[in-house]
């Protein structure tokens, strides 16, 4: 099972601050909801409330855990990680692919996208969207 992360980020990589987003993107909320909807889909609780009635994501408290659960479900391909940004920093070593939406501007933000290297990485698609720039990498080497 590959590991893709998903995250909306501004120019500074700020995530949110108070467990919110700073910005108003519907349409990157969309592309959100439909990469992710059917795929399991592992957050951490504060992200995760706001969907806690969407059945298809596994409520683990460690990678073990987790990892475990992907074992004892081949049927999957691929599990999304959704944040929050301790979650991204604890997965960020376990993951094939990002998918960043990139939102223009600086927001006051308290919570970051963990620092990555983009020379580990390979950018196979950059598209310009309503409101954001999408962008998905891919890891050259696990």
């Amino acid at each position: 099972m590959e590991i893709t992360m998903i995250a909306a980020l501004d120019e500074g990589g700020g995530l949110g601050k108070a467990g919110r987003m700073p910005w108003h993107c519907p349409a990157d909320l969309r592309q959100f909801q439909a990469y992710t909807m059917g795929k399991p889909l592992l957050m951490g609780r504060k992200t995760a409330e706001p969907l806690c009635r969407r059945p298809d994501f596994p409520v683990v408290r460690t990678v073990n855990e987790a990892l475990a659960w992907m074992a004892a479900h081949p049927e999957y391909d691929e599990l999304v990680i959704g944040g929050g940004g301790e979650i991204y920093a604890l997965w960020l070593p376990y993951a094939a692919h990002l998918r960043l939406s990139r939102i223009a501007g600086r927001f006051d933000c308290d919570t970051f996208f963990p620092k990555w290297d983009p020379q580990e990485w390979i950018c196979r698609k950059q598209s310009e969207e309503d409101g954001f720039l999408l962008e998905e990498w891919d890891r050259t080497k696990l």
